[in-house]
């Protein structure tokens, strides 16, 4: 699990300040080993909360 960060000036057509609407929907990519979250979930706000806070991710 790699991870890197570099300035928004290096993405060409980046749109600066960035800054924009808040998200209609949000995709949380997580490794659930012991089947906890469904394959696929509709989950209310305060759940997304929870588990986007908590870093969820099965070991």
């Amino acid at each position: 699990n790699t991870r890197a960060a570099y300035p928004i000036e290096y993405i060409p057509n980046a749109k600066i300040p960035c800054v924009g609407p808040h998200p209609k929907n949000v995709i949380l990519l997580a490794c659930d080993a012991f089947g906890v979250l469904p394959p696929v979930s509709k989950l209310t706000l305060p759940q997304t909360m929870y588990h986007f806070i908590s870093g969820y991710t099965a070991l």
